[in-house]
């Protein structure tokens, strides 16, 4: 966890100033936020009645409300861009692992149920991917229209990035099925199993 924060803070003029506050100052509250990645530490940061030294407060040369704003897309758009590689990089290894992992005699990605998860995946991130160029192809500068474009990019991103957690609990759940019924076959009690038996079970997309 960081030790230094910079929290944005309105002085009594009005202005927009930074303060440099340390972690553990009294007054400030970090809350742990959930998150799916585990070695990342997210947390909202609450400030009351934070006593600072003048040399902990510094002016914040971009443009007051509007630079603060564009301060808060700059960040809304690089998560947006995490999220996006990290959908891209779920969908790559999901549809390399579904190539190879062979039930049957046949790949997994064969199954309908698979192939149709990892088709969504793929129009998902496609549209993220749109959005998010269009957001960093024009300047972040706390206007209206930067943050709708930032806010559409970051939902879109979060939404893939989403999607591609699904996709692994899908393949996760062809793989545990297609195993369940190799092992029936080799025991007598059902017949070879089809595209029509996976996608009707339990659980299944497609």
């Amino acid at each position: 966890m960081a030790t230094t924060l910079l929290v944005p803070a309105r002085a009594p003029d009005g202005t927009v100033q930074v303060a440099v506050v340390s972690s553990g100052a009294p007054g400030l509250r970090i809350d742990d936020r959930a998150v799916v990645d585990e070695t990342r530490s997210l947390g909202r940061i609450t400030a009351r009645e934070v006593a600072l030294a003048p040399d902990e407060v510094r002016p914040f040369l971009a443009g007051g409300d509007r630079g603060s704003r564009a301060l808060y897309d700059r960040a809304a758009l690089a998560s947006a861009c995490d999220s996006l590689g990290v959908g891209a990089a779920m969908l790559d290894a999901t549809v390399e692992y579904a190539g190879v992992r062979a039930q049957f005699g046949r790949p997994i990605g064969s199954f309908q149920a698979v192939k149709h998860a990892c088709a969504d995946m793929f129009v998902e991130l496609t549209i993220a991917r749109r959005l998010v160029s269009e957001a960093l192809s024009a300047p972040v500068d706390g206007s209206p229209e930067s943050c709708r474009a930032v806010s559409a990019a970051k939902a879109s991103a979060a939404a893939a990035r989403v999607r591609g957690l699904e996709i692994e609990q899908i393949v996760d759940h062809a793989v545990r099925f297609l195993e369940a019924a190799r092992f029936a076959e080799t025991q007598g009690d059902i017949n070879p199993v089809s595209d029509r038996d996976f996608r009707r079970s339990p659980g299944s997309e497609g």
